[in-house]
């Protein structure tokens, strides 16, 4: 008997680690949550945290097209992991730690620009617009993980 648990839970355990939770999308390496609630692009991240990951960090033009499909097809705006809320005009990955001038940006045209005021902090999608936009951290969206 106990050697038939032990098999269950190497089974469970490596069919966990080939795939994605259940409710998340796989994308290449990567698994994806869409929220299907609304919160400040800073509960977000940590909710983001407590499920074991971090908001989403788009790093080329597959991964972005990709999450941009889910975000048409669900219709709404979602929060990514990108900001300058240490240093204006300094957009980073918040996990990652990596400057958005270093890797790859998909900014709508004219974004980012603050047009809310300066306080346009936090990096979200929007649907059928592909691209991103500069947002009001404190806003409620959905975010992706």
């Amino acid at each position: 008997m106990k050697g038939l648990i032990g098999i269950f839970a190497v089974v469970v355990t490596l069919s966990e680690s080939l795939g994605c939770r259940s409710g998340w999308l796989n994308h290449g390496t990567s698994c994806y949550h869409l929220s299907h609630d609304q919160e400040a692009w800073i509960n977000a991240e940590a909710l983001c945290e407590r499920f074991g990951g971090y908001l989403a960090e788009i790093n080329d033009v597959i991964e972005d097209k990709f999450l941009q499909g889910w975000v048409n097809n669900i219709n709404k705006q979602y929060w990514i992991g990108g900001t300058d809320l240490e240093n204006e005009g300094e957009w980073l990955w918040v996990h990652s730690r990596t400057m958005l001038s270093s890797s790859y940006t998909n900014w709508l045209t004219g974004e980012p620009n603050s047009s809310g005021g300066s306080d346009e902090n936090c990096i979200d999608m929007r649907p059928h617009m592909a691209g991103w936009n500069d947002e009001k951290c404190w806003i409620t969206l959905n975010y992706i993980c």
